[in-house]
């Protein structure tokens, strides 16, 4: 239900190279609902916005991200795509440098990738209930 933030802040030099010179821990709640539902004026989790403004052309197309923030359920439904003073592709570019630099490989990198814009696809599918109960996907869920 909680979860931890760490931010650790590195210095490079060419005596020593890379290293951790401090971080901060801060705890948060975890809003688990928030990933399915934003008020009126109301983001989803930032990285959904940084990975649909950060990506290359060609990614984006693998990751099937080409009609932007809103073409997805869960960053269209609140009409708040983009934040003054949040810079998303910057933000995004930072995220990449963070991953890179901690160590993830390239093919990690691209499950986390692959991942995210996963969940944003599965914001479009859309379920009804037969008269049984029974939850079938909607016919007019359109495969993206």
């Amino acid at each position: 239900r909680f979860g931890k933030f760490t931010k650790l802040l590195f210095d490079e030099n060419e005596e020593n190279g890379v290293h951790i010179v401090g971080s901060m821990i801060e705890t948060f709640l975890l809003e688990k609902s928030r990933v399915n539902f934003q008020t009126i004026g109301e983001r989803n989790y930032h990285i959904f916005y940084q990975l649909i403004s950060g990506v290359d052309e060609k990614r984006k197309e693998k990751l099937g991200l080409e009609g932007g923030c809103r073409s997805f359920w869960y960053t269209s439904q609140s009409g708040c795509d983009t934040v003054e003073g949040i810079p998303d592709k910057d933000r995004f570019d930072e995220f990449m440098s963070s991953l890179t630099l901690a160590g993830f490989s390239d093919s990690d990198i691209d499950g986390i990738l692959n991942i995210t814009a996963a969940i944003l696809h599965m914001s479009n599918v859309k379920f009804t209930l037969d008269n049984k109960e029974i939850c079938h996907i909607d016919e007019s869920t359109k495969a993206s």
